[in-house]
């Protein structure tokens, strides 16, 4: 059984001896043999079953030949009578001394003994006696028995009442949990050696409890002794030892577990001792260093490992460890010929008076990441090249934080450095052309409600006021609950295309409308010859005027549309009226490089406004007057270029009912192409045109000229 230690046990007094664990028919013996005598004879007898079977039997038959040789020398008389005075004292004394064996033993060998050497049995008083004799004798064995046995309950008792109280002192008072098992628990092999007479050790032991809880117990199995010296049975001293146990295993798993974590991530610690300069460290420690477990380490040796275009300043960030400072520093070092990167923290430590003893740190092989970190620095710095090669901004926008994410050429498109104004969907917004603000912000909404992909182009304006094309695609990314959380995407610059495309466009319809329009344009400039000149002068004159347009058309091919000077261009464009220049053409302005861009827009401008003037306008009569003036306003921010075409002295004029595509060069393609502002108007007196467009995107960076 099990027993613990009592939480309410108070002394370590003996217990007195009491007939506690007695059985009721102990009680009534005690109370028919309560005299003194009669315990002293029966405790006697008790005590002498304990003897051998042989000893008894011998002591009965020493008492039955006492009572032969005193029935011959002390009772001569009875010689030839059938009594068996002595020998019922020498049975008497064989059941107190001997026990019932010894009783009935004796009462064999007196029978024996009377009726072989005394009388003999055929006499029928002898029958009689012999009757009565043993009739005697069975009883009293029979009573002795009874006697012998009531006695031993009584020691059983009384014995059983002092190791009771003993017991429950004992396992009141001992710290441990305490069992014992007598003879018939036969059945586990600890058990049979503890009866054996070994002491049985068990360190560790797990048992499971009826209700399924789980104990580890320390025991001991120890034999204990009856008062003869035999075995009567094993002492188990156990110990419930389960918390320590599990304490135990759970600190061995995490060092463990602490050893592997440290093999996996390749990180060490290491304990430095400023008094002795030695360092002590775990064994993963030397293994990362490449030296032997029983290497003797310290900061020389260990700054010799060092890579050395890092050894100084790691030699000086250790010597702040010296001065009670934390540190926290990468470096390159070398073992066993291998070049690799170590991340290495440290902390001073202090002891119960505060006074700096040493330095606890950690070492970790960085190795693998920095490989990735450069990896993935090259390939960042590829993707950067790619992007800005290819002209792409890229935005990156957390829709739960709010935080945009812009690389450079973001910034650059719309006029700033990186950096210089906050990077956000409402910076970007601000730059987006008036006429397709709605349209970008419903498209940017719509992706972020449906989580759709946006592919747009749309127009936007720098801080300098140019008008550029972007191209957007991206993207919104949603959670597990359908929330948008993320908007990425890119955007090209796509004006190139986008101007390329529109030139193509009117240069193609261009050719068209110039094809139509030149023998107009021939015709008017004949009418105007023949007006003013006699019939032979009318060819030379005539020839005249065709090789200005020519040339006018070299110039803008010969100059490939690059820097040319603005006087020159509209002096070509004019050239088949040359004759009328200074006269009824008027063209006035400072000398300006413009741009390819400029050169075409306002070159096929004055062609359209030239050949419109000739066939409808001031030029299609004698008197009528052309001015075209040009300027830049520098009071303007940034600087305007302005150009000015006004007719007048010619036919009345009225607006027309349809716009053709003499309406699309003036307007819009300058419009488009420039970022300009362009006004097309028809008061009576003749057709003005003006135009109004950063002075940036219209002059020429390197051109220079004479004065108009």
């Amino acid at each position: 059984m099990r027993a613990t230690k009592s939480s309410n046990a108070t002394s370590t007094m003996m217990p007195t001896p009491s007939s506690e664990g007695t059985t009721p028919q102990h009680d009534r013996v005690l109370r028919v043999w309560s005299s003194p005598l009669i315990e002293r004879v029966v405790a006697f007898i008790a005590s002498s079953r304990a003897k051998p079977l042989a000893f008894r039997l011998a002591l009965s038959a020493l008492f039955v030949a006492a009572a032969f040789v005193a029935r011959t020398t002390l009772f001569p008389f009875l010689a030839n009578q059938p009594s068996y005075i002595p020998f019922h004292a020498a049975v008497i004394l064989a059941a107190v001394c001997g026990g019932a064996g010894g009783c009935l033993f004796a009462g064999l060998l007196s029978i024996a003994a009377v009726h072989t050497f005394f009388i003999a049995i055929k006499e029928p008083i002898a029958l009689a006696q012999l009757i009565v004799f043993a009739s005697t004798a069975v009883l009293l064995a029979v009573m002795t028995e009874l006697l012998a046995r009531a006695q031993r309950g009584l020691l059983i008792a009384e014995r059983q009442s002092y190791r009771d109280a003993y017991s429950r002192l004992f396992i009141e008072q001992a710290p441990v949990a305490i069992a014992m098992f007598d003879r018939q628990m036969r059945c586990i092999a600890a058990h049979r050696r503890a009866l054996a007479g070994e002491t049985v050790h068990c360190d560790e032991q797990e048992i499971t409890l009826a209700d399924g809880k789980r104990l580890i117990e320390r025991w001991e199995m120890v034999p204990w002794r009856e008062p003869d010296g035999s075995i009567g049975g094993a002492t188990v001293i156990s110990e419930d030892i389960s918390d320590r146990v599990s304490a135990e295993r759970e600190l061995r798993e995490s060092k463990d577990n602490l050893k592997r974590a440290q093999a996996i991530a390749r990180v060490a610690n290491w304990r430095m001792n400023f008094a002795s300069g030695q360092l002590k460290g775990s064994a993963q420690t030397f293994e990362l260093l490449g030296q032997a477990p029983d290497a003797v380490l310290d900061y020389d040796r260990l700054l010799a490992m060092v890579d050395e275009a890092d050894r100084r300043r790691v030699g000086e960030t250790r010597k702040s460890a010296l001065r009670g400072e934390a540190y926290d520093i990468e470096y390159r070092y070398i073992v066993n010929g291998r070049t690799g990167w170590m991340r290495e923290y440290s902390k001073p430590e202090y002891d119960a008076s505060g006074h700096l003893v040493g330095a606890f740190g950690v070492i970790q092989d960085v190795t693998d990441r920095k490989l990735i970190e450069t990896n993935l620095s090259t390939s960042e710095e590829r993707l950067r090249l790619a992007l800005e090669a290819a002209g792409m901004a890229v935005w990156d926008l957390d829709l739960r934080t709010g935080k945009d994410v812009w690389n450079d050429q973001s910034f650059r498109m719309i006029g700033f450095e990186p950096g210089e104004i906050t990077a956000g969907y409402a910076t970007w917004l601000g730059h987006v052309h008036p006429d397709d603000l709605a349209a970008v912000d419903d498209a940017f909404k719509k992706s972020l409600a449906d989580g759709s992909e946006q592919q747009s182009e749309y127009r936007v304006i720098d801080r300098n006021g140019r008008r550029k094309w972007v191209s957007v695609r991206g993207r919104t990314t949603i959670d597990s609950t359908g929330k948008p959380v993320r908007s990425f995407g890119v955007i090209t610059d796509v004006t190139e295309r986008k101007q390329a495309e529109e030139r193509d466009r009117i240069l193609s319809a261009e050719v068209t409308h110039r094809a139509k329009n030149l023998l107009a344009v021939v015709q008017a400039v004949a009418i105007q010859t023949a007006r003013n000149q006699k019939p032979h002068e009318f060819l030379a004159a005539f020839n005249e005027r065709l090789k200005s347009l020519a040339v006018s058309h070299d110039l803008l091919v010969n100059a490939n549309w690059q820097a040319v000077e603005i006087g020159a261009l509209v002096r070509s464009q004019l050239a088949h009226f040359k004759d009328l220049f200074s006269k009824r053409i008027q063209f006035r302005g400072p000398s300006i490089g413009l741009t390819a861009e400029a050169a075409q827009a306002i070159g096929l401008a004055l062609h359209e406004l030239v050949t419109n003037a000739s066939k409808y306008g001031s030029l299609s009569t004698p008197a009528g007057n052309v001015t075209v003036e040009w300027s830049v306003d520098r009071s303007q921010t940034p600087p305007l270029f302005k150009m000015f075409w006004k007719e007048s002295g010619g036919p009345p004029v009225t607006e027309p009912d349809q716009r053709g595509f003499g309406h699309s060069v003036l307007v819009n393609m300058a419009a488009y192409a420039l970022g300009a502002d362009v006004a097309l108007k028809y008061p009576s007196d003749g057709v003005s045109w003006t135009l109004e467009a950063p002075a940036g995107l219209i002059i020429h960076a390197a051109a220079t000229g004479a004065a108009a």
